[in-house]
């Protein structure tokens, strides 16, 4: 994993990992490159995803609440150990690299809604 640079803030969850004290490292205002902001970016994901309630995963309400960008870039690798499982990897222009394992099982249910939907879109004359 590359190195990081650690965030300009010092993050203490609560013990019951509620709620997150968020203090800053000095009193001066500070500047944040690239960098320092893919680390605060980090650091909060990172938090996030410990805290409670935990983040529902069941299908949203409706696409538009998703966090979406027009120009995703995807890569989906089998993985290296034989199982026919597969990684899934999406990049976002915010977030980075964002991953995820699929059993075969899941990759096929996806293959199939993509093969579903493409079908559907190229009979009402969306797909060229």
């Amino acid at each position: 994993m590359p190195e990081t640079t650690a965030p300009p803030l010092n993050f203490a969850m609560s013990a019951d990992r509620t709620r997150v004290t968020v203090t800053p490292r000095s009193i001066t205002p500070f500047d944040l490159g690239p960098a320092e902001i893919d680390a605060l970016v980090r650091a909060l994901i990172i938090g996030r995803a410990s805290m409670n309630p935990p983040r529902r995963s069941d299908d949203p309400e409706g696409l538009e609440s998703v966090v979406t960008h027009h120009a995703m870039v995807t890569r989906l690798e089998p993985e290296g150990d034989g199982s026919g499982d597969f990684l899934l990897g999406v990049f976002h222009q915010g977030l980075g690299w964002v991953g995820t394992h699929l059993t075969r099982q899941e990759a096929q249910m996806m293959a199939d809604v993509f093969n579903k939907g493409l079908a559907q879109a190229g009979e009402k004359g969306h797909v060229r």
